[in-house]
């Protein structure tokens, strides 16, 4: 879904890095977060099977999470849409950082998380939340090849020790079965 920027009321910035800018935003009388990223030119030096624009990375990634409803199961914060080709100078007193660039910025729109931390056991929380996506290698199932599909499975075997692990670590009260994870 495509998202007019005139639609969404800039409230701070929360963070200023090369790629994204990450703006604290409400859309539709929500909070939201607005990641805004430098768009990347094509270069020679890019691996050919491998996608390393950033927003193309994230936005693919959450556009095949909502469609699949892990978004509207809490599982990663929701996906509102994408705000493409954004003109900076018509948003200047936001986007200076973007001023110098050759190609326009383009952006995603999610659900606001307050006060998000890294993958960690926390007492006061029983659930896992994903939150960032800006490497994330997607596939459609009929033209992934098959040494793609088995590194798949190997990351799926991987993530499902991670779940595991993280629910052993919480039931113990301290990071055990993670430790790896964190500190290897």
């Amino acid at each position: 879904m495509e998202i007019d920027l005139s639609t969404i009321e800039f409230v701070e910035l929360i963070k200023s890095s090369e790629s994204p800018c990450i703006f604290r935003t409400r859309w539709r009388g929500k909070d939201c977060v607005l990641k805004v990223y430098h768009s990347m030119e094509p270069s020679y030096t890019d691996p050919v099977d491998r996608e390393v624009d950033i927003f193309k990375c994230e936005s693919q990634a959450y556009t095949k999470l909502k469609t699949h409803g892990l978004c509207d199961k809490g599982f990663v914060s929701d996906f509102y849409g994408l705000i493409k080709q954004i003109n900076p100078k018509e948003w200047s007193s936001y986007l200076n950082e973007f001023l110098r660039d050759r190609l326009p910025p383009n952006a995603v729109l999610l659900e606001y998380i307050p006060d998000p931390q890294m993958v960690q056991v926390q007492e006061h929380s029983d659930s896992v939340l994903l939150i960032d996506f800006d490497r994330a290698q997607t596939f459609s199932h009929d033209t992934i090849a098959d040494r793609r599909r088995q590194l798949l499975n190997e990351e799926k075997e991987l993530m499902e020790y991670v779940v595991n692990a993280l629910a052993a670590d919480y039931k113990d009260g301290k990071i055990q079965h993670t430790w790896y994870c964190y500190y290897g």
